[in-house]
Formats: structure tokens, C-alpha cells, sequence
């Protein structure tokens, strides 16, 4: 989902430098209704900024556990993105 942020306080935009968890927020910056999510950027090197996100809606809160794992999935995913190979605008992927 492609999504335009207007608020330079958004918690969607501070992500796209670092990654970022929250529990049990209990404010109107949180995406999606959500008060428990992480998020983070991944490496591409698309100029349109892309993020990992997961919540546990709006009651559960992200345990210690959850959020090491977010943080470890979006290490190797990143790692993984590094391996494959560049495409260029208007050339279709091969494999």
C-alpha cells in the first residue's frame, strides 16, 4: 500500500530512518488505529521509501520477544534485498 504523509510528527515518517516499537500508545499517531505495531525501513534503493510494519491491534501489546523478532526479520530481509540483483526502470525482472 503506497501512502503520502503530511504530518512531518507522524510516527510512519520517523521510521523511515530507524526502527522504531510501540506498546500500548495511547495517542492519535498511531498508524492504522493500531497502539502496539513496529516499524522500519527497508534497504532498497528505490527513491520511494519502504517499511516493514506489524501491529497486534488495538488491545495486545508487542512483547519483548516480538519485537527482537521484528528487529531480526528486518536485519535479514534487508541482508537479503542487498543479494538480488538490480532491475532497472522499464526493464521486467528475469527469473
Amino acid at each position: 500500500t503506497k501512502i503520502s504523509i503530511t504530518d512531518n510528527d507522524s510516527p510512519l515518517l520517523r521510521a523511515l530512518s530507524k526502527t522504531q516499537t510501540f506498546s500500548s500508545r495511547n495517542d492519535n499517531q498511531s498508524p492504522f488505529g493500531s497502539n502496539s505495531y513496529a516499524i522500519s525501513p527497508l534497504a532498497t534503493e528505490d527513491p520511494t521509501p519502504l517499511a516493514l510494519y506489524a501491529d497486534c491491534g488495538a488491545h495486545s501489546a508487542i512483547t519483548l520477544h516480538g519485537r527482537r523478532l521484528f528487529r531480526d526479520t528486518v536485519q535479514r530481509l534487508n541482508e537479503q534485498i542487498q543479494t538480488l540483483p538490480k532491475v532497472q526502470e522499464g526493464e521486467k525482472p528475469t527469473g
